[in-house]
């Protein structure tokens, strides 16, 4: 005995309307796609100009301080001259010529040719930018440690009672006096403060 099996019935098929929406929405997400690409580039293009800007401005005010100090190395090179001292005045020469190329440039270059100029010589020397990455991380470092320490003692100075020095931050507080205060009124010899009544 053989068994057929009928085909059920099938859903009524629009043909064409079905693709066509699906076309419609595809459209719709592809176009959609592209206005955030366009709106994210738009976005991009303005923050590396901001960018750009800040580091142009920047860069020259530095620029600006490099040539002072380049100028303060020539008088310093010169009054060595004066003293007979030509080995050091050299050193000084050599070092206000480096200070005045990079001032000059700081000055001249616009902000995308610094960032430019920046990540070739990343690419050419990125264990160069490491290593000057690790120093400038260990010396910030130093520095926020140095500078905790720093908050820590000039809260120490707050917290010290009015007893000799001894500090009171954490303990019980035992051995404090009272201090007058003009705004207060006059400590009593009991330890409350008397408000002038």
């Amino acid at each position: 005995m053989t068994t057929q099996f009928e085909e059920g019935p099938t859903a009524p098929s629009s043909g064409g309307s079905e693709e066509t929406a699906k076309d419609k929405v595809v459209a719709k997400a592809g176009g959609a796609l592209e206005q955030g690409k366009e709106k994210a580039g738009e976005v991009a293009g303005h923050a590396r100009g901001a960018f750009a800007r800040t580091v142009d401005e920047r860069s020259s005010e530095l620029g600006g301080r490099i040539g002072t100090v380049a100028e303060s190395a020539r008088r310093m090179a010169d009054q060595l001259r004066e003293e007979d001292q030509a080995g050091p005045a050299g050193i000084a020469d050599q070092a206000a010529e480096r200070a005045e190329r990079l001032g000059s440039y700081l000055r001249e270059s616009d902000g995308d040719r610094l960032v430019r100029d920046v990540e070739g010589f990343a690419r050419r020397q990125p264990w160069a930018v490491a290593a000057g990455a690790f120093v400038l991380g260990i010396m910030g470092a130093r520095f926020l440690k140095a500078s905790a320490e720093r908050r820590a003692d000039l809260e120490g100075a707050f917290t010290r009672g009015a007893n000799g020095g001894e500090s009171v931050a954490g303990g019980t507080g035992e051995g404090l006096r009272p201090v007058a205060s003009p705004s207060l009124g006059a400590a009593s010899p009991g330890g409350s403060v008397n408000y002038g009544g």
